[in-house]
């Protein structure tokens, strides 16, 4: 999903909180999404608002709508984005309104025991009350319909026009870098990235990758930027020990 309206919004500014924007909404599942108008959220302590440039479409979103996966309805889906700083919450000083920023899928609060070890892929806040209340680490979406009802969020839920994002996730994006097609760093190139160099611990000359999918010609060329050289192959001849494991929380690393 693009927004090719980057316009900024100031930090502290009350009339943002009269502001519609347009969202894509899973009310039930299975089911469709549905564009609504709902109210800009407001960021609160540790929050940034991110004006959406760009949100990659996961096959995660696609199991949830098939109800394939469990989460809380309604909902906006879309975890991967690319954007612009709209305006910072309480005891945020940056990214500056106006810079242009990515935010991943994984959100680390910053705090509990995994990120204070590093590893922020397993963040307990992040998939206790994100991936299963769909809410930020307060306990609550910052996401509403006009009659009041809560729309859960999967991630920062950026298939929207904004989005608030902990500021533990969002990240100033290279001038060299496009803005627009930058929103998959959040969650495909890096995925792709820690199959390739965490989760296979691929060490040798040579990869057997099959490019049917997006993902596949991700990590088919990472290794050939490593230097690794192809052979082709079908996704039936890729041994089960060079696939991307699964996390305690049912995630690939």
């Amino acid at each position: 999903m693009k927004n090719r309206d980057h316009h900024t919004i100031a930090a502290g500014d009350d009339s943002l909180l009269m502001q519609m924007m347009s969202a894509a909404v899973l009310a039930a599942a299975p089911g469709a999404l549905r564009i609504e108008r709902i109210p800009v959220p407001e960021p609160r302590a540790g929050e940034i608002l991110v004006k959406v440039s760009a949100c990659g479409v996961c096959h995660t979103d696609l199991h949830i709508m098939k109800a394939e996966v469990a989460f809380p309805l309604p909902a906006v889906l879309g975890h991967e984005i690319s954007g612009v700083v709209a305006s910072l919450g309480p005891g945020v000083s940056g990214p500056v309104p106006g810079t242009r920023v990515v935010s991943a899928f994984i959100m680390p609060c910053g705090q509990c025991s995994p990120c204070g070890a590093g590893r922020d892929d397993l963040c307990d806040k992040f998939f206790a009350m994100n991936r299963l209340r769909g809410t930020l680490y307060d306990g609550s979406s910052r996401l509403r319909r006009t009659d009041g009802t809560a729309i859960a969020m999967y991630s920062m839920a950026g298939l929207a026009e904004f989005a608030v994002v902990p500021a533990t996730d969002v990240f100033p994006l290279p001038a060299e870098l496009p803005l627009e097609e930058s929103a998959v760093l959040g969650c495909a190139v890096f995925t792709a990235y820690g199959a390739v160099r965490h989760a296979a611990d691929l060490r040798g000359a040579s990869f057997k990758s099959p490019a049917r999918s997006g993902r596949r010609r991700l990590l088919r060329s990472m290794c050939e930027r490593i230097g690794w050289k192809r052979r082709a192959c079908s996704a039936r001849q890729i041994p089960s020990t060079a696939r991307p494991q699964m996390c305690r929380h049912g995630c690939a690393n």
